[in-house]
């Protein structure tokens, strides 16, 4: 009966899944030796402006096993498989889930995530292997102006969007975007070719005309120091009307 009990209490673990809350600022989220048809999800609740969320080590069944990040703020959400390096900047409430099928397993993952303070500036480089996304929070307060740069190897066909603004829209110099917190987006036709660049922005610091202006009183007084003797003439005289 007891193994009975057991087993339908294992069962019952494995088909929900496993669940963990994170309430702490930085922390580890690790997998290791996974079993097939294994669910995990972590919800990560912090006190963060922005948390920024590293892998040390991701290795899983390519096309068969899955990692999905999501920003539970922005509502966006990252799909991941295979041998990754990822680095991603999420609001402070975010949530990472993994699902394995029934075939091979792999060596597992492990991220670090710690609260990031916002910038003034910074860059997004990247290699172009997979479609790739990412969300960039500033300190900004009157938009960024973003500069492109890529090398002889970035393809025709590959697509990089920030906001509504395309690559080819954009001009040699940097482009104004009119936001403090924006997307950047880059998409190729085919995933394994290489899309290398790097795009940097910092924050747009309008320019501020100072005006002088001349001011004259309207009024006309006539001081008399006099007034300011006490028991004088004058001044025994003005009191005396006021009394």
């Amino acid at each position: 009966m007891r193994t009975q009990i057991f087993s339908f209490l294992l069962g019952t673990i494995l088909a929900n899944g496993v669940h963990h809350e994170l309430t702490e600022d930085e922390g580890l989220i690790e997998l290791t030796e996974y079993p097939d048809h294994h669910k995990v999800e972590w919800c990560v609740a912090t006190t963060c402006d922005t948390v920024e969320l590293t892998s040390s080590s991701f290795a899983i069944e390519d096309g068969h096993d899955f990692v999905l990040i999501r920003d539970d703020v922005a509502n966006i959400s990252w799909k991941y498989t295979g041998e990754q390096n990822i680095t991603l900047d999420l609001s402070a409430n975010f949530t990472v889930l993994f699902t394995s099928d029934s075939s091979e397993n792999d060596d597992g993952f492990a991220f670090n995530y710690t609260c990031k303070e916002l910038q003034t500036e910074g860059c997004l480089a990247d290699d172009g292997l997979y479609n790739t996304f990412w969300m960039v929070k500033t300190n900004c307060s009157f938009g960024v102006d973003v500069t492109f740069n890529s090398t002889d190897d970035f393809p025709e066909f590959a697509n990089i969007t920030i906001g509504n603004v395309t690559l080819e829209e954009w001009s040699e110099n940097a482009t104004f975007i009119e936001t403090n917190d924006f997307d950047v987006s880059l998409a190729v036709e085919e995933k394994g070719v290489a899309s290398p660049f790097s795009l940097c922005w910092e924050c747009f610091v309008p320019e501020v005309e100072i005006v002088a202006v001349e001011f004259q009183a309207e009024c006309t007084f006539e001081w008399d120091a006099s007034l300011l003797v006490v028991d004088s003439e004058i001044y025994t005289e003005k009191k005396e009307r006021v009394e």
